[in-house]
Parts: C-alpha cells; sequence; structure tokens
C-alpha cells in the first residue's frame, strides 16, 4: 500500500513539473537563477524611444474695433479685446485696411500701425478693418475686425452743403503755415485760390531804419516774414484737373495737385494746406471737391455745346411682356442673378483678405530666413574660430608632448648613469 502511494506521489510530482513547464517555458529554471541574482526582465527588452511631441500652434488673437454708435467718420477708431501683455512695435504692427462699397476693393491704410485710427472724408461708405501682424513667424496674425460702413458727420455735411450752395460771396478759411505762422485761403468767385497772410507787411523805411541803428531780428522772424511774403503771392487757378488729396500721415494736410501734367506757362499748379483740425480738413476738402465736380459738369456742357455735329435724338420705351409667366421666370432670374453677384463679391473680398494674409506671412517668413542666415554666418565663423584655436592647441599639445619625451630620454640616461655609478 506504501509502495503504491509513494508511485502515485512520484507520478504527480513528475506531472505537475512537466506542466509547469509547459506554461512558462523551456527556460523557466534559468530565468528563475536569474531572477534570483536580481536580473530584471525589462532590462532585456529595448527601451522604446519616445518622440517629443510637436509643439501646440498658437491661436490667432480675436479683436474688436468699436466706433461711433451711429458710424460717424469723425469719430476714432480703437481696437478692443486685445491682450496688454504685448506692445506695438515691438512684438507686431496694426494694420488698417478699406473695403470700398462701390468697387469692392480691400486696399492697406498707410503709414497707420497704431490701436487707434482716425478716418476722414476719404472713408464715408467704406468699412474699415483691422488686423494685428506679429513679427514672429510662430504667431499667426489675427483676425479682420471690421467696423462701418462710415458715414458723414450731419454737422460737417450741414456746413459743406451751406458752403457749396453760396454763389454770391467768396470762401475763407484760416490755416497753419509749416512754421505756425496763421495764414488764409480764399476761394472766389472765379475758381481762384489764394493763400495769404492776415498780418501788415512790414514797413520798409522802419526797417531801414533799424538796420542802422543795428538792432537785429531773430532767424526765425525772418524766415516768418518771409514765408509770408511767399505766401502773399501763392494763387492757383481751381480747374476741373484738379484733385484733393488728404495725406494719411497727418490729419490736418492736404494738397491741391492737378491729374494732368502742369503747362509751362503756369507758375504754380499745386498748392499743400495745413489745417487747424481734421474736421477744417473734411469741411475744406468737401467743398473743394465740390466745386471741382460743378467745374467738370460746365467743362462737359462747353464740348457738347462747341460741337457743330447735327444731334439726332432717339425714345426707347420698354414694355413689359403680357405674359406673365415669362414676367415671373425673369423676375426670378434676376433674383438669382442678384444672389450671384453678391456671393461673388463675398468671396472676391474673401480673397482679398486671403491674399494680404499671405503676404504678411511671406514677410515674416522672409525676415525669419534673413534672421536665421545672418545667425549661420555667425555661427559659421564661430566655428571657424573655434577650428583655428583647436589646431593652435593640438600644436602646442604635439610640441609638449615631443619636448616631454626628450626629457624622458634625457632622464632615463641620467637614471642609467646613476645606476652604474652605484
Amino acid at each position: 500500500m506504501d509502495m503504491t502511494k509513494s508511485s502515485w506521489v512520484e507520478k504527480f510530482k513528475s506531472a505537475t513539473a512537466n506542466y509547469s513547464k509547459t506554461v512558462h517555458g523551456k527556460n523557466n529554471d534559468k530565468w528563475r537563477n536569474r531572477k534570483r541574482h536580481g536580473y530584471n526582465q525589462s532590462q532585456q527588452q529595448p527601451l522604446s524611444t519616445q518622440r517629443r511631441s510637436s509643439p501646440r500652434p498658437h491661436d490667432p488673437l480675436k479683436i474688436k474695433v468699436t466706433g461711433d454708435p451711429s458710424n460717424y467718420h469723425s469719430s476714432a477708431l480703437k481696437v478692443i479685446n486685445f491682450p496688454t501683455s504685448l506692445k506695438t512695435g515691438q512684438d507686431g504692427i496694426f494694420k488698417w485696411f478699406m473695403l470700398d462699397g462701390q468697387t469692392n476693393d480691400f486696399s492697406l491704410i498707410k503709414d497707420h500701425s497704431l490701436a487707434i485710427f482716425q478716418p476722414n472724408v476719404d472713408h464715408i461708405g467704406c468699412r474699415i478693418s483691422c488686423q494685428w501682424v506679429p513679427f514672429g513667424s510662430d504667431y499667426p496674425s489675427s483676425n479682420f475686425a471690421e467696423f462701418g460702413p462710415l458715414v458723414c458727420e450731419p454737422t460737417i455735411k450741414a456746413e459743406v452743403i451751406k458752403l457749396s450752395s453760396n454763389t454770391s460771396s467768396k470762401l475763407s478759411w484760416d490755416l497753419l503755415s509749416e512754421h505756425g505762422v496763421s495764414v488764409v485761403l480764399t476761394l472766389d468767385l472765379e475758381h481762384n485760390l489764394t493763400l495769404t497772410s492776415p498780418s501788415q507787411p512790414i514797413n520798409r523805411a522802419c526797417s531801414e531804419k533799424s538796420m542802422e541803428v543795428g538792432s537785429q531780428q531773430p532767424s526765425q522772424d525772418a524766415d516768418a516774414s518771409r514765408e509770408e511774403k511767399q505766401g502773399e503771392g501763392s494763387t492757383i487757378k481751381l480747374t476741373h484737373q484738379h484733385r484733393v488729396l488728404l495725406l494719411t500721415s497727418s490729419e490736418t494736410q492736404l494738397e491741391i495737385i492737378p491729374t494732368a501734367k502742369p503747362n509751362a506757362q503756369t507758375s504754380q499748379s499745386h498748392l499743400s494746406l495745413t489745417c487747424r483740425s481734421a474736421r477744417d480738413r473734411d469741411i475744406i476738402a468737401l467743398v473743394l471737391r465740390s466745386r471741382i465736380e460743378t467745374l467738370k459738369v460746365n467743362e462737359l456742357k462747353s464740348i457738347k455745346n462747341g460741337k457743330k455735329e447735327d444731334v439726332v435724338r432717339v425714345r426707347i420705351e420698354i414694355l413689359e411682356d403680357s405674359s406673365s409667366e415669362l414676367s415671373s421666370e425673369n423676375q426670378k432670374r434676376l433674383l438669382s442673378y442678384e444672389a450671384d453677384i453678391k456671393h461673388l463679391k463675398s468671396r472676391q473680398i474673401d480673397f482679398q483678405k486671403e491674399i494680404v494674409s499671405l503676404k504678411s506671412d511671406k514677410n515674416k517668413l522672409q525676415n525669419t530666413n534673413v534672421k536665421l542666415k545672418s545667425s549661420l554666418d555667425a555661427q559659421r565663423k564661430t566655428i571657424d574660430n573655434l577650428s583655428k584655436e583647436c589646431r593652435k592647441k593640438t600644436q602646442e599639445r604635439k610640441t609638449l608632448c615631443d619636448s616631454l619625451s626628450e626629457k624622458a630620454k634625457k632622464f632615463d640616461l641620467v637614471e642609467k648613469e646613476l645606476q652604474k655609478i652605484k
């Protein structure tokens, strides 16, 4: 009985050992020995290289432009929702754009890169957009924040209508010269623009007497008097070929320039003016443009009346079709055409904005490329300098090793001689 029990126990042990070998593998005993000696299985497997995650792209800023609630052009436009940590001129600039409501052109307004923009009469009927353009290529440009369309301020419009309808007397405005001297701009009934000084001219006898005594006028007064003398003779004949240009670099300056090249006989055909305020400049510009439009109409009438050709008058009457179904189809077709035109205009605006953004990105990449080239050149110079220094140190090391080897040989000879002496 004991023999049978022992035989069964031996069979059970052998079966259990075979099962453990099939489960854990043939080299289970080796693995146990390795585990006893502190061998870790993870050391046998190569570590997987962790890839560095790409930097998260920066989100574009969402700015907003605010102005007058009635969209009057005389109020300044301001950018809001802009982080205070960014500085204009250091981290980026603001770009202002004008969307013309008639031509659908989206153009850049030059000489304006701050967060505040003052419109003028050239922007009436237009939508004003602003975009933040950072200098760094890693940061995208902001959205196009729009405001408008702008309308003319009512008091300015009323003043312009009042002055334009005045055909019985001349018009005059108080202006400033380049050196701050008061001057007067006069527009008479014959369309002559004259720039004069309100101060009386200096008496020659008094000036000669003062020169004999030895009194000296300051240079600024002399410049002012010369400018007054020049201002007294500044007169141009306003024609239908002139146009009024408002400078974007200043809120008070305007120029009256001819559209065509002036004749050699005319001594002066353009005029530069400095108004006392932006409101005065808007009024003067609108009045002068109204007068120029009147001159254009008169010129067309004179050309038409001057022709001696026979004129044939033709009267064309367009009658509606009696068929109601056809007229309804034409109306539907017209509505579909208008919808297509509106869609195409919106796409044109989007394409123009995309072109502006691409140009900004191109400029940023070009600037980054220039910086990288300059840094690459600097690093190349540094590498060349380090290579020269390395060659120099290597030569010094070689010289030092040669001297040490010679000294070692001498030392061996001296040591051998000492041993012989001993």
